[in-house]
C-alpha cells in the first residue's frame, strides 16, 4: 500500500489542473482576487488553468472550482508598477496573459529582486501587452 502511495504522489502521475474562472475577459478584479487567494493557499502557478467566462456574471461555468477564498492569509505586498502592469495586461487578447501576470506575481513574491530585472523573458512579455494596450486605447481616442 505504501508504495502505490509513493507511485500516486511522484511526477509521474500529475494532479489536474485547478480550473479558476473569471467573470469575463478583461476581469481584473476577478483576477486579483483568485491570485490572492491561490498565493495564500501556496498554489505554484503551473497548477492552475485560469479561464474566462463568455457571459458575465457566469463565472461558475461546470467544472470550474470557485474562487480560492483569502482567509486570514497575511497581505501580500507587491510594487506598484505590478499593479499597473496588471490592469493594462489583462485587457490583452493573449489567452495565456492570466497565467503569465499570477506567474509574476508568485515570482515577485518568491524572487523580490525579478522586478529589477529589464530582460526577464516573463516581464518583458507583461510589459509588452500592456505597452500594446495602451497603444490601442490611445488610437481610439485619437
Amino acid at each position: 500500500m505504501g508504495v502505490m502511495n509513493d507511485l500516486l504522489t511522484n511526477d509521474l502521475f500529475p494532479q489536474a489542473l485547478l480550473p479558476v474562472t473569471l467573470q469575463g475577459q478583461a476581469d481584473y478584479e476577478g483576477f486579483r482576487r483568485a491570485a490572492r487567494g491561490l498565493l495564500a493557499q501556496n498554489i505554484l502557478p503551473e497548477q492552475v488553468n485560469w479561464q474566462c467566462s463568455s457571459t458575465p456574471g457566469a463565472g461558475a461555468d461546470a467544472g470550474a472550482a470557485p474562487i480560492p477564498a483569502l482567509g486570514d492569509a497575511p497581505a501580500v505586498s507587491v510594487p506598484p508598477e505590478y499593479v499597473a502592469l496588471c490592469q493594462a495586461a489583462v485587457m490583452h487578447n493573449n489567452p495565456q496573459r492570466f497565467n503569465l501576470l499570477y506567474r509574476l506575481l508568485w515570482r515577485l513574491v518568491h524572487e523580490p529582486d525579478l522586478r529589477h530585472n529589464q530582460l526577464d523573458a516573463d516581464m518583458a512579455l507583461a510589459r509588452q501587452m500592456a505597452e500594446e494596450v495602451r497603444h490601442d486605447m490611445q488610437k481610439m481616442k485619437a
